[in-house]
């Protein structure tokens, strides 16, 4: 039966496909948040000085090494232009990014804090600044810094979309669904938008909703794999089954590291009382994340639907080792 295999522990939505949710099942934002690259947003700042030439060198060799994705490099370079140059602001902000990129987020927070000082309207500095809080879980800070980049620039889509994302996060689920929706009327083929939309309606529970987002993502990016495994989430939910497998088959098609793909898979196979398949996966899944105890615990379950005491004892025992640590 279904309510044999344990569901994984409640947690609030994430955009990494190793993080929990409240449903049942995982649900994955994006690969990635909406960050705004190198950015040039005071075009005279550099020549206001009195057209520095080394921090002007300095300031191009990181833009090339960011390009590069050299980010220690980028962060030297940036330096440099800053030392010749404490007045450039695109300096503060590309080196925020560089070390955003190393997930050193208190430094970068720092950076960007310094652009907007020297640059108070440059609201691409308020978005990335949001992000950094956000990343920390620092959430209503996160949504002040999206408020203002909106406020400074009213058609800014990503900032809308990173707001419904912070939202999210405090499952303010409604305010969410409001700035997907708007940054989708400011960009139409926003994919990620559409993901995230069809995230906070399932978690409202209005699977319809969901899965038409989820679609009209895919449709706008056939290789999406998140939004191929949301859908797979929402049929589940619906007790679609074989809809789900065959959503979560095309994400793991697409993604073949895809850890959350193959837990799901085993789940609905496990509703299936295909127990074979679901040990399979979940197999799979613990070779991708060795630390994933409910994995262990529904295996074992499965291992003795099919008879196999002595497997079972041993994820059982794995299973509460890791719950243990």
């Amino acid at each position: 039966m279904a309510a044999d295999f344990d569901n994984r522990s409640p947690n609030s939505v994430e955009n990494s496909n190793k993080k929990k949710s409240i449903l049942s099942t995982i649900w994955a934002l994006i690969g990635s948040l909406a960050w705004n690259g190198l950015v040039f947003f005071v075009i005279a700042l550099m020549g206001c000085t009195g057209g520095n030439a080394l921090a002007i060198t300095s300031f191009n060799q990181g833009v090339e090494n960011s390009n590069l994705h050299q980010n220690d490099k980028t962060i030297a370079d940036y330096t440099k232009a800053i030392e010749l140059d404490p007045k450039s602001a695109e300096a503060y902000y590309n080196r925020g990014n560089a070390y955003a990129d190393l997930n050193q987020y208190d430094k970068a927070i720092t950076d960007y804090t310094k652009a907007t000082e020297l640059e108070p309207k440059a609201a691409v500095a308020y978005n990335n600044r949001g992000i950094a809080y956000r990343e920390l879980k620092k959430f209503d800070k996160a949504i002040t810094d999206f408020t203002r980049a909106i406020e400074l620039d009213p058609k800014y889509a990503n900032a809308y979309y990173n707001r419904g994302l912070a939202y999210g996060q405090l499952k303010q689920f409604d305010k969410a669904i409001a700035d997907f929706t708007r940054a989708i009327e400011l960009d139409p083929k926003f994919a990620n938008a559409y993901i995230g939309r069809g995230v906070a309606y399932g978690q409202l529970k209005q699977f319809d909703k969901a899965i038409a987002d989820f679609t009209r993502a895919i449709e706008l990016d056939p290789k999406f794999a998140n939004a191929y495994y949301n859908r797979g989430n929402a049929y589940g939910e619906l007790k679609q089954i074989d809809m789900a497998i065959a959503d979560y088959t095309k994400a793991i098609e697409l993604n073949p590291n895809y850890a959350n793909a193959y837990y799901n898979r085993g789940k609905a196979y496990g509703e299936l009382k295909q127990f074979d398949k679901a040990i399979a996966d979940w197999t799979k899944a613990i070779e991708l994340d060795p630390k994933d105890s409910v994995a262990y615990n529904n295996r074992g379950k499965a291992y003795l639907k099919v008879g196999k005491k002595k497997e079972a004892e041993a994820d059982f025992a794995k299973a509460k080792m890791l719950k243990g640590n």
